[in-house]
């Protein structure tokens, strides 16, 4: 095991309030291979040091356990999920999670599978479709909806709002423009019915800027008529 890459992803882990087994620290690592081997055919990221990823990738995915949501056997689809992330770290973390990973390239599926199967986790889906090609499928039944890095925030509560079925909560990970982009678009959100239940500032020590978590929730049934959301894939974040 690489030691010093072990003390960055446990030192990353700890600023969230996690603290790691070596079977997850082995696991992270493994997924962590995976990722620079299949990075040479695919794709997948634009990060080559391995510091890098562990920190900015796998350490940035798990601040999503800060939002107190993640706790248990709930239902979570990562929706735009592109390497896995921030879905696999989470699973990791948590592995009684019912897992979902979603993403349009039929490429970073198959190399999700792949994951899975090296690091044990056969009860995760892996599904090469786009958000909306979901409607009317058992996968739009979610406790928790999370996405990274990927379109505009009103866009995205739009889309998930035409296709998941009420009641479910968006985590969304969102830049250092998080909390000024929420707050401008709360009374959109809001006429979705959706209500923001937290909005939590991440500091990272590798990080100059905080990064946010919005944690939203949608109670009441999906409305109709609603504007035609855009389609998405997931952007490669830093």
């Amino acid at each position: 095991m690489d030691e010093t890459l072990e003390t960055y992803l446990r030192q990353g882990a700890s600023e969230v309030g996690i603290t790691l087994s070596d079977l997850q620290v082995e696991k992270a690592l493994i997924y962590l291979q995976e990722l620079k081997k299949w990075n040479v055919k695919i794709n997948l990221t634009g990060l080559q040091d391995e510091v890098m990823i562990i920190q900015h990738l796998f350490v940035d995915s798990l601040s999503c356990v800060l939002s107190g949501e993640l706790e248990g056997s709930v239902r979570v689809m990562d929706v735009g999920t592109g390497a896995g992330f921030p879905g696999i770290p989470l699973k990791l973390y948590n592995p009684d999670l019912r897992l979902t990973l979603l993403d349009a390239s039929h490429k970073k599926i198959v190399f999700l599978k792949n994951v899975c199967r090296k690091l044990g986790f056969l009860d995760v889906r892996c599904l090469a479709k786009r958000v909306e090609d979901l409607r009317g499928e058992e996968e739009t039944r979610m406790d928790i909806v999370v996405s990274r890095a990927m379109g505009s925030l009103i866009d995205l509560v739009y889309l998930c709002d035409s296709v998941f079925i009420a009641p479910f909560k968006l985590l969304l990970q969102r830049g250092r423009e998080g909390e000024q982009e929420t707050l401008e678009a709360l009374p959109q959100i809001q006429r979705k019915g959706f209500e923001l239940v937290k909005l939590i500032p991440v500091q990272l020590s590798f990080l100059k800027h905080p990064r946010f978590l919005v944690l939203l929730q949608k109670r009441e049934r999906n409305l109709t008529g609603m504007d035609k959301p855009k389609s998405f894939s997931q952007e490669d974040g830093s």
